[in-house]
């Protein structure tokens, strides 16, 4: 089997830092004909991707980061929601969400898509080097190293970040229905579409940020069957053997590792 991962951008984070921050109001644009809103950044965990990316250098966040280039920086999720979950975190002060997002910022875009891109590759290289029993190996190949890159609509922390983030997600910090349908429905967008279809074409990204997406009910991202709570349904997914659905597959949402097919 063949490893494929997957990129997207994404606004709502659960890192947090321990700055002291001073409340900072943000407009957020909307689309059109929705008017402007105010959104308050009030609390240092809002903040704290922020204070991140403006500030990589500081020692206290050494041990999150992985990568500094002067267009982002890529850091560990602190509450992965999958065995591998990374952040790629925008540098440019005032790109706030993805609202923010136009035509003049398609080149740092681009440039955090193509980090995401390595570091789900890198993930999917370091996993198969990994000595697992056989038989769990097996399933980790086929759910635990497919990545996807992409970004949320709706943000509750300040900074542009896209989400690197394997398939298995098998995780104990995975713990609710929102959590799984921040991750699993429209409400996640994928980084290369909102770069190169909407951005590129029409200056901005469409924002859909539905908030009734979150308490859909729980289906497999793989087979999309219907499970009552999420202990049943992650028990489903470490078994499941059903091919990613076409959405996922279209437009390279998934990147697949050299052999590997979609089974």
């Amino acid at each position: 089997m063949n490893k494929l991962s997957r990129v997207v951008l994404t606004e709502d984070m659960d890192l947090t830092c321990s700055s002291e921050a001073p409340q900072v109001k943000v407009l957020v644009k909307k689309d059109k004909g929705n008017g402007d809103a105010s959104r308050t950044w009030s609390s240092s965990w809002s903040l704290s991707l922020y204070h991140i990316a403006m500030h990589p250098e500081n020692d206290k966040y050494k041990k999150e980061i992985i990568e500094i280039s002067d267009d982002a920086v890529v850091l560990n999720d602190l509450y992965p929601k999958a065995r591998r979950h990374l952040l790629v975190v925008a540098r440019m002060d005032g790109l706030d969400c993805l609202a923010d997002a136009c035509e003049e910022h398609l080149h740092l875009l681009k440039a955090m898509h193509a980090m995401g891109e390595k570091w789900a590759k890198k993930s999917i290289s370091e996993d198969a080097s990994i000595d697992f029993p056989s038989r769990n190996f097996e399933a980790l190949v086929t759910l635990g190293t497919q990545m996807l890159c992409h970004l949320f609509q709706d943000p509750s922390m300040r900074q542009l970040h896209l989400h690197v983030i394997s398939q298995d997600f098998n995780s104990s910090y995975l713990t609710n229905k929102k959590h799984w349908n921040t991750f699993n429905t429209a409400f996640f967008r994928d980084s290369g579409d909102v770069i190169i279809n909407e951005i590129s074409q029409h200056g901005k990204a469409t924002l859909n940020a539905d908030e009734k997406l979150l308490s859909m009910e729980l289906r497999c991202h793989r087979c999309r069957s219907a499970h009552p709570n999420l202990p049943r349904l992650k028990s489903h997914i470490s078994k499941c053997q059903a091919p990613f659905p076409a959405s996922l597959l279209q437009n390279g949402h998934l990147i697949f590792s050299p052999g590997e097919v979609n089974s």
